[in-house]
């Protein structure tokens, strides 16, 4: 797979992962922090919302919303973190949202989530994108050019 210039099926790193836990002010211990409601504006394929969760499980508070406009990718990513986590009905504090970051604040206030107390965005394409011909992204092999996360939405408005 790498020697087709291809990312591997999970093996997507996340970059700087504890860094960003320490930056979201999630690494005191448990019951030391207050709830928090934790913005990731570009979910991909969830690397960091990973270990968001699953930090956000140990201190027993707190949730993830997250955010991608892209479908395909969203759903795909939803279902993989359940698995991971084993939360096939929906019980750990994750929400997804199908919605470009830009409106994460009305988002929230559609969900009457209340303020984010802090935000993850990890911007530009993920590998998945690229790799797969079809999406209209790759650079690397011949393909069509779409470019759109959603392409259920116009090419141009």
């Amino acid at each position: 797979v790498r020697d087709k210039g291809m990312t591997p099926a999970g093996t997507h790193v996340p970059i700087m992962p504890e860094e960003c836990l320490l930056h979201l002010g999630l690494t005191g211990g448990p019951g030391t922090l207050p709830p928090a409601t934790v913005v990731d504006c570009t979910l991909g394929y969830g690397g960091h919302a990973e270990r968001t969760l699953r930090r956000l499980s140990d201190l027993g508070t707190g949730r993830l919303v997250a955010f991608d406009r892209d479908p395909i990718e969203l759903a795909r990513t939803e279902s993989r973190l359940r698995r991971l986590l084993a939360d096939p009905a929906g019980e750990v504090a994750l929400e997804t949202v199908p919605r470009n970051f830009s409106e994460a604040a009305s988002a929230l206030r559609d969900r009457n989530s209340g303020p984010a107390t802090s935000l993850l965005a990890d911007l530009g394409l993920s590998s998945m994108q690229i790799d797969d011909d079809a999406r209209g992204f790759t650079y690397k092999r011949e393909g069509p050019l779409d470019m759109r996360m959603d392409a259920g939405r116009e090419t141009a408005e």
